[in-house]
């Protein structure tokens, strides 16, 4: 068998594990990709909403400002943080 005809091989087996989800799961590796969701699944978290609330909090997080220094920023030539 080829390299290719193994990578089609993985693709399709990949695509019909996917296809098995249910439609909440499927929306959510649709949304934030198979590798993510598979690593809260394999820790137990199997619930979409569950899921898609730990990834909004972690990515969420990632965004915090909370209390900054910023006339100490300005002064440094540092543009003011923006909230997303």
């Amino acid at each position: 068998m080829s390299e290719d005809e193994l990578a089609a091989e993985r693709r399709a087996k990949r695509m019909d594990r996917i296809d098995r989800m249910p439609p909440e799961l499927r929306a959510l590796v649709h949304e934030y990709g198979l590798t993510v969701v598979d690593a809260f699944t394999s820790c137990g978290v199997t619930k979409p909403k569950q899921i898609r609330h730990l990834i909004e909090v972690v990515r969420g997080g990632s965004y915090e400002i909370g209390k900054r220094d910023t006339q100490n920023q300005m002064a440094n030539g540092w543009s003011k943080p923006v909230q997303p």
